[in-house]
C-alpha cells in the first residue's frame, strides 16, 4: 500500500494522493473523560494532548493537511456547553491546518466549526474514506483503498495473567460476490483498511470475536477470513477464521 503509510507507533495514517499529503486519524471521542469524571476517574488535558500529537505527525509528515474519520466528541446528541468548549479549544490549535471532518454517528452538531469542512466521504486519489457505521457511495466503492474507523479495532495479546488488548489496524479483502449484490460497479480488487482510535482512552474490542460492526463486514463485501493484522510498531498478528 504505497499510497497508505501506518504512523510508526501511532493510530495514525499518512495517505498519499498525487501531490498532497494527508493526516488521517480517526475516533478521538473528545469529552470521553467527562463520562469517567462521573464515575470518579478525573482525567485532564487529554484533548490538548491529542491536538499537540496531531501537530507533531502533521510537522514529522509535512503535511498541512488532516482528515478527522469521524467521531470526533464522545457525545451522541449535541454536546453541552462544557464539552463544546473542549471541543472549540481542540480546533483552535489545529486552525492552521485545511481540516477535512467525515461525520460519523457521535458528530450531530459539528457541522459549523470554522474553516473545518465537513462531508459524509472524502476520496483523495484513489484512496476513499468514511467513519464506517454505514454503507459507503457507489463512487467511493470503485476506489482501491477504503480507510474506516468506528470499529476501534484491537487483539488479544499474551496468555493468562499478561494477557492485554493492544491496537490494531485490519486490512481485509473485497469479496466481488457479495460487492455485486450491492454495488453497480465495485471495484473488484478494493481493499478495506480500519483504523484503530487515536484517542488513548480508548483501546478498542478484540477483532477475533464477532466485534466487527462496519456493514461492509457484516454483509459480507469485504472478508473477515484472511484479514491481515497489524500492531501500531508493524508487528502482524494472526486472526482466527
Amino acid at each position: 500500500m504505497k499510497e497508505i503509510l501506518f504512523a510508526n507507533g501511532e493510530p495514525a495514517a499518512i495517505v498519499r494522493a498525487g501531490s498532497k499529503r494527508y493526516l488521517v486519524v480517526g475516533d478521538l471521542h473528545i469529552g470521553r473523560e467527562l463520562k469517567l469524571a462521573g464515575k470518579g476517574i478525573r482525567i485532564y488535558g487529554t484533548s490538548d494532548l491529542m491536538a499537540d500529537r496531531i501537530i507533531t505527525l502533521m510537522k514529522r509528515n509535512k503535511t498541512k493537511r488532516l482528515v478527522l474519520l469521524g467521531d470526533v466528541k464522545d457525545s451522541i446528541i449535541r454536546p453541552d456547553s462544557v464539552e463544546m468548549r473542549i471541543i472549540q479549544s481542540f480546533f483552535r490549535k489545529l486552525s492552521s491546518y485545511e481540516i477535512t471532518l467525515v461525520q460519523g454517528n457521535h458528530d450531530a452538531g459539528l457541522g459549523d466549526i470554522p474553516n473545518v469542512a465537513v462531508t459524509k466521504e472524502f476520496i483523495a486519489g484513489n484512496i476513499g474514506m468514511i467513519h464506517g457505521n454505514s454503507l459507503p457511495s457507489d463512487e467511493l466503492m470503485r476506489c482501491d483503498y477504503i480507510i474506516a474507523g468506528h470499529d476501534h479495532p484491537a487483539v488479544t495479546v499474551g496468555h493468562d495473567y499478561d494477557a492485554h488488548l493492544e491496537k490494531t489496524w485490519v486490512v481485509m479483502s473485497i469479496s466481488a460476490r457479495n460487492a455485486s449484490k450491492t454495488y453497480e460497479m465495485p471495484n473488484r480488487k478494493a481493499k478495506l483498511v480500519i483504523m484503530p482510535a487515536f484517542n488513548d482512552l480508548i483501546t478498542g474490542s478484540d477483532v477475533a470475536g464477532d466485534r466487527i460492526i462496519n456493514p461492509l463486514v457484516r454483509r459480507g463485501i469485504f472478508k473477515k477470513s484472511g484479514a491481515r493484522l497489524f500492531s501500531l510498531t508493524g508487528q502482524p498478528f494472526a486472526l482466527p477464521d
